[in-house]
């Protein structure tokens, strides 16, 4: 079994946002605040994301996901697109060969033709050869 490649990024950030937007919106009303933590590796002065900023910080994870997520689907849409003008080649290339092979048939009975009307010019010679080596025997047997 293949392992199963690893998620598109756009697709594990829109998923740490809607985990994190689910946290957010568990709270307990004992709870005083949620803490989210931006993973994006902002290295160790990245602090977690309290309060207030917490909407704003769900909203910026939210708008990059969809920003990333269009990116992916605009890069799906130049693969599709590519494929298709492969396959519409490949396409293209098959009528060439099917007509081909038509002009290749035609030419070889061209050819066939062309074979037998050479081997009855041929036996046609063989009999005038013979028939006229038949008349000047008869000339010399009567003469």
């Amino acid at each position: 079994m293949q392992p199963s490649p690893p998620p598109h990024p756009a697709g594990r950030r829109l998923e740490e946002a809607a985990a994190a937007l689910t946290r957010a919106t568990a709270v307990e009303p004992q709870e005083a605040e949620v803490v989210v933590e931006d993973r994006r590796g902002g290295g160790p002065e990245a602090r977690p994301v309290v309060g207030e900023a917490l909407v704003a910080a769900l909203e910026r994870l939210v708008s990059e996901a969809r920003t990333e997520t269009a990116a992916a689907r605009e890069e799906l849409a130049a693969r599709t697109a590519g494929e298709a003008a492969l396959v519409a080649a490949a396409g293209g290339l098959r009528l060439q060969l099917d007509e081909l092979r038509e002009r290749v048939a035609a030419r070889d009975e061209r050819d066939m033709r062309v074979a037998r009307l050479v081997a009855d010019v041929a036996e046609a010679a063989q009999a005038a050869r013979e028939e006229i080596g038949r008349q000047i025997a008869a000339r010399e047997r009567a003469a």
